[in-house]
């Protein structure tokens, strides 16, 4: 009798440890998942195009300044 509370003694340690080393890795998954690994960065090229706009926008009519008016109308 003794030797069979000794073998569910450890199969209940083993049991509490494995419960536990799951709830700490669901922990960890969860936090994982909800993490952003990167932040998204804005795209630069519209805003150099918008500075080169502003720059030609500075003579108006000229055939450059046509050309970007159509791309970038202005709303």
């Amino acid at each position: 009798m003794a030797t069979r509370w000794a073998n569910i003694k450890k199969l209940a340690g083993l049991g509490v440890i494995a419960a536990g080393v799951t709830a700490v890795g669901l922990g960890l998954g969860a936090g994982a998942a909800q993490a952003v690994p990167f932040k998204p960065h804005p795209n630069p090229i519209p805003h150099i195009f918008n500075r080169v706009d502003t720059r030609v926008d500075r003579h108006e009519g000229s055939p450059v300044d046509r050309v970007f008016d159509r791309f970038f109308e202005h709303k």
